[in-house]
């Protein structure tokens, strides 16, 4: 299913689709792929007495049931980081979660342990998923949390929030969420609202696409050969 603000990429003989929403579509796995959602970010927030609105996890979550809903997803890949913190007892966003999975029971998720993803051995079987190892290995791509060391290893990653800082033509300044890929190694944006992002340092060789929310476009633009 190919939408036309989407953008196709083929890494490692995978092809993959890079989606305004800030995720990727995996044909072949019918997985849709995410990474960095932090659910509960603003709960923390609340218990260190920032005044937070509630209700980010619901959008999260809506949010991938849409994209769920959108591509018959058969598969939720989350690349580290599905939680900001371990929650803690009657949180207010967790029947949020619990109800969104019953939507979903017949969905696969699989969830690559990221470093804010701590002590959920208890809510990750209650939520009946499958805890990955990092690195982990599917179709040919590795899958980590952290961007690997070497960049000519496929891999599908997240972790560090890549943004990039557009000028439009009233010159304003926009930072926008970014798909970032350094030789083999193709960095996700954050999925969750409430994250940050931190600017890429591209090298000339490196390739990046950002996200309005409606589009995907890559920026900078690829220059046309040489006549």
């Amino acid at each position: 299913m190919k939408q036309p603000e989407e953008v196709d990429l083929l890494l490692a003989g995978q092809a993959l689709q890079l989606l305004p929403q800030r995720a990727l579509w995996w044909p072949a796995q019918q997985a849709i792929v995410v990474a960095d959602v932090h659910l509960g970010k603003d709960a923390v927030f609340r218990r260190q007495g920032l005044a937070l609105p509630r209700g980010a996890a619901d959008k999260d979550l809506n949010r991938l049931s849409t994209l769920i809903r959108q591509y018959q997803a058969r598969q939720l890949i989350v690349l580290g980081d599905f939680l900001h913190a371990a929650p803690q007892d009657q949180e207010d966003w967790m029947p949020a979660l619990t109800e969104w999975r019953t939507q979903h029971a017949s969905l696969a998720l699989k969830w690559l342990l990221g470093n804010h993803d701590r002590r959920v051995a208890l809510l990750a079987r209650s939520l009946d998923a499958q805890c990955l190892s990092d690195p982990d290995e599917l179709g040919g791509l590795l899958l980590c949390h952290e961007p690997p060391e070497t960049t000519r290893t496929p891999s599908l990653s997240g972790h560090w929030h890549p943004v990039l800082q557009l000028r439009t033509a009233a010159r304003i300044r926009k930072r926008l969420p970014a798909f970032w890929l350094a030789g083999q190694r193709l960095v996700l944006p954050a999925f969750g609202e409430l994250t940050g992002g931190h600017p890429i340092p591209r090298r000339a060789a490196d390739r990046s696409w950002v996200t309005d929310g409606a589009e995907v476009f890559e920026w900078p633009p690829s220059q046309p050969p040489a006549c």
